[in-house]
């Protein structure tokens, strides 16, 4: 199951948010019905998955074949530390922590965003200026390409019948 779609929803003054739906669905569905929350390292906003793809992904990296005796580094350690595991109240809400919400700059409003695997939670000013300039590139990209609207609505009829 992947992470899709946009939804905002408020954020109290105790840093309280409710998981979107579908989201939650993914989360309570997984084997440790738990969420891994950290800041994203690569958009000024929060990164979420399950705790189980989280492990999965330390697991394969080899990041749980530290030798405890040398100083080499485990390139997941920074990742690690900024983790919070959560559990998903009744209720479907989180309490995202002081220093996740400084991180994102994230006040009384959370744009969630599904990324597939993972989802980010952003203040809404931070999402409207990465929508922006995930945008350009698109389209920049996709210069030419012309889409057959009628032949795919066809080929779509064809799947369901």
């Amino acid at each position: 199951m992947i992470f899709t779609g946009t939804f905002e929803n408020k954020v109290d003054g105790k840093g309280r948010t409710s998981v979107p739906a579908p989201f939650r669905s993914i989360i309570t569905s997984s084997p440790s019905k738990e969420l891994a929350l950290f800041p994203s390292f690569r958009y000024n906003a929060l990164e979420g998955m399950t705790f189980d793809m989280l492990a999965a992904i330390t697991q394969q990296s080899g990041a749980s074949e530290v030798n405890i005796f040398k100083a080499a580094p485990n390139k997941f350690a920074p990742l690690l530390r900024a983790t919070h595991r959560m559990h998903i109240e009744e209720t479907g809400r989180i309490t995202l922590p002081a220093n996740l919400l400084s991180h994102a700059s994230i006040a009384t409003t959370a744009v969630f965003t599904g990324e597939g695997h993972s989802f980010l939670i952003w203040s809404p000013e931070q999402f409207a200026q990465q929508a922006v300039s995930d945008i350009a590139p698109v389209t920049e990209a996709n210069e030419g390409f012309i889409v057959d609207f009628a032949a795919a609505a066809s080929s779509v009829q064809g799947l369901s019948s």
